[in-house]
C-alpha cells in the first residue's frame, strides 16, 4: 500500500454541523446490485455504515470519516484497475 498521506480525506470537521448532531440519515437505501446481491449505507452520527446482503450471508462494517475516504478511494482505484485489464 503506498504511504497514508495520499488519502487525503474530505474536512468533514470543517462542516458548521458538528459530527455528533447528525440525525440518522439514510446515505443509499437497500439497492439490488444483483440477482440476490443488496447493498445501502446509512450515517448515523460520526459513523457511516455500509451493509451487504446475499440470500444467505450479510455483512455490515462501521467507518469513521477517514476510514470511509480512504476506503471509497481503494474501492475507486480496485475498479480503475479492473476497467485496464477488461480495456
Amino acid at each position: 500500500m503506498k504511504k497514508k498521506n495520499e488519502f487525503k480525506g474530505y474536512d468533514f470537521k470543517g462542516s458548521t454541523k458538528a459530527l455528533g448532531d447528525t440525525e440518522k440519515k439514510t446515505l443509499l437505501p437497500e439497492t439490488k446490485i444483483g440477482e440476490s446481491l443488496a447493498i445501502g449505507c446509512e450515517l448515523n452520527n460520526d459513523e457511516i455504515g455500509l451493509y451487504i446482503a446475499s440470500l444467505d450471508v450479510s455483512a455490515s462494517c462501521g467507518f469513521k470519516f477517514d476510514e470511509w475516504d480512504n476506503f471509497v478511494r481503494g474501492v475507486n482505484r480496485a475498479n480503475k484497475n479492473l476497467k485496464e485489464i477488461y480495456k
